[in-house]
């Protein structure tokens, strides 16, 4: 769920970066498209931050366990010999 709320707000972030006048100028060629471009990154960013707002409230107050809040992110984890179903490795 945490990784789900940071994705979703990176994304929204992402999309004002992109919507910046000076990062899209040298793609418009005209001012409409232009105007166009900036609100179409607008809208794409209120749309992750919406969806972000809708699952921090749906989530409030659910707590991961302890281990998954301490537990720093190795990508080495994410391989297939690590993997865990029902508690097994596979």
């Amino acid at each position: 769920m945490r990784r789900t709320l940071e994705f979703l707000d990176w994304r929204s972030k992402d999309w004002l970066r992109k919507g910046d006048h000076q990062v899209i100028s040298s793609l418009a060629i005209c001012p409409f498209q232009l105007e166009g471009l900036c609100a179409y990154a607008c809208r794409q960013a209120g749309i992750f931050g919406k969806i972000h707002d809708h699952f921090l409230g749906i989530w409030k107050g659910l707590e991961l366990p302890r281990e998954h809040l301490t537990e720093p992110f190795n990508r080495a984890d994410l391989g297939f010999d690590a993997m865990e179903v029902d508690g097994d490795n596979v």
